[in-house]
């Protein structure tokens, strides 16, 4: 039994010692809104701003993006960018 938390684990097992990388593609509308939440933390108020989407826009994008791994919400509405590459 191992502890598995992503797939590089399943291949470290497996006897593949290179880590698996793999990147994100985004919709035009998602690189938008990803590229508008800055290093540090984001309010959702200034990706609307940045963004010029409507709340009804923004937060399907926001969470496919948090369903991919690339960003987090801190709670408040403020979302931080993870170390996934896109």
């Amino acid at each position: 039994a191992h502890l598995v938390m992503d797939y590089n684990d399943i291949a470290e097992v497996m006897g593949y010692n290179a880590k698996i990388e793999s990147t994100v593609l985004l919709e035009d509308n998602e690189m938008l809104v990803y590229k508008s939440i800055v290093n540090g933390s984001s309010i959702i108020d200034d990706i609307m701003v940045d963004t010029n989407l409507k709340i009804f826009e923004l937060m399907p994008i926001i969470t496919a993006l948090e369903i991919k791994g690339l960003i987090i919400n801190e709670g408040g509405n403020q979302y931080i960018k993870t170390t996934k590459k896109i």
